[in-house]
């Protein structure tokens, strides 16, 4: 004759059962108590041990804007670090870090060339057309920098449109705009 008694897994539960009814009170409070301290103690250290998330907020700018970045937010009480020539900020302030930074008018020099050094085969003809158009402003930008007088530069650039009707096709463009450090100017020459 089939015993009706449970098996398995089923088993172990009716066990457990059985043996948490003969438990006094006293008993039953300690052990949840002491699953409860255990519960949270490993969120305690899930938790508490995660490391503090920080975030690029200027990469490949020039080392004085880098400087000059992080004394802006550390002088704003803004958490920074330098890693890997990376200008870092904590993850929970990187808005007001950005806004820090703009209002400031900072980076004041961009990426260049160096947007292809990890481009993706992958990439669409436009997303390369913008990192081109990107990499000539940063490129200009930095040369027109290297003038003693010129404190930062801002180069925008328009490209033509080609047409096949030669009335339609519109030439490139650029503009630039230069913040000159105190007391200098530009010649005729330079300016051209």
């Amino acid at each position: 004759m089939a015993d009706d008694a449970p098996t398995g897994p089923a088993a172990v539960f009716q066990q457990l059962k059985e043996l948490w009814g003969r438990q006094g009170r006293n008993r039953k409070l300690l052990a949840l108590g002491v699953v409860l301290a255990i519960a949270g103690v490993i969120a305690y250290a899930t938790l508490a041990k995660r490391p503090e998330a920080w975030i690029a907020i200027a990469e490949g700018s020039s080392p004085a804007d880098a400087q000059e970045l992080m004394t802006v937010l550390s002088g704003r009480g803004v958490p920074v670090r330098m890693t890997a020539g990376k200008v870092e900020v904590a993850a929970a302030r990187i808005d007001e870090a950005r806004a820090i930074a703009a209002s400031a008018g900072m980076p004041r020099t961009g990426k260049g060339l160096e947007l292809f050094d990890g481009s993706s085969l992958g990439q669409s003809s436009f997303a390369e057309q913008v990192n081109y158009r990107r990499a000539l402003q940063g490129e200009l930008a930095r040369s027109i920098t290297a003038m003693a007088q010129v404190e930062s530069a801002r180069v925008l650039i328009a490209f033509g449109k080609r047409s096949l009707a030669k009335d339609q096709e519109q030439p490139a463009s650029a503009s630039v705009a230069l913040h000159l450090r105190a007391g200098q100017t530009l010649s005729a020459e330079q300016v051209r």
